[in-house]
């Protein structure tokens, strides 16, 4: 009976042991994340970090491999279009996962650990714009100051103007005012962004039967009237909205 119980534990000794010897062992955290951009403006590095999606996921403590594979593969993406936006169309982005580049890591391999990551930015030149239309315009059409040639060529500026420029159809009626078409040239021996945008404004519109409902005391031709909705005037999307 001695001998019987001696066995059993020395089998439940054995069990633990192995059950041990498969527990695996945490990860080691990120031991360092480097961020920097040499000659950025403070402002545009800040801008930078707070769109960094590395940054975000070292915040939030996901720093499990398979998280910061995706974040670094996304990053490339997330910072260009925030270099757009500064005029920025010849930069160099490194995300570097304990020295290899993210964008080389095969999507299908993921590091069983990742010890450091260094993000690096080498900015290029501000670009300028060169030639800068939009046609046609609507009379009495205002574009944003910055899109004139000369002036830094950030894509805030280009997406403001095509913005402008569409509203102005829209406000005469032409409410189905699309772009038709564009030339965008980025000449990096001089720096400089070409932009000719064409815009398709279409039909002028005009509004058509108005059927108000819940206007039992109000008489229709009333609520027209308040409205600025006489059928056969032309169709005024801020009318329509208020």
């Amino acid at each position: 009976m001695r001998a019987r119980s001696r066995a059993g534990l020395y089998l439940c000794l054995a069990v633990a042991a192995l059950t041990l010897g498969v527990v695996p062992l945490p990860s080691r955290a990120l031991e360092s994340l480097e961020f920097s951009v040499p000659g950025a403006s403070a402002e545009l590095l800040a801008d930078l970090r707070a769109s960094s999606l590395l940054l975000a996921a070292q915040a939030e403590g996901h720093t499990a491999p398979i998280d910061l594979m995706a974040a670094a593969r996304a990053e490339y993406g997330q910072l260009l279009d925030l270099l757009y936006e500064d005029g920025r169309y010849a930069p160099a982005i490194h995300v570097r996962v304990d020295g290899q580049e993210a964008a080389d890591v095969s999507p299908l391999r993921t590091p069983s650990r990742i010890d450091r990551i260094a993000v690096r930015i080498d900015l290029g030149p501000q670009f300028t714009f060169g030639t800068a239309t939009i046609a046609p315009l609507a009379p009495g059409t205002v574009l944003p100051a910055g899109f004139a040639p000369g002036l830094p060529a950030r894509s805030t500026v280009v997406r403001d103007a095509l913005g402008a420029a569409l509203d102005g159809w829209r406000a005469r009626g032409h409410a189905l005012a699309e772009p038709s078409g564009q030339r965008v040239v980025a000449d990096h021996d001089t720096n400089r962004l070409n932009i000719s945008l064409t815009l398709a404004p279409g039909p002028q519109l005009h509004v058509g039967r108005v059927v108000p409902e819940g206007n039992e005391r109000t008489r229709t031709e009333r609520i027209q009237a308040i409205a600025g909705l006489e059928p056969g005037s032309v169709h005024d999307p801020a009318a329509i909205r208020a």
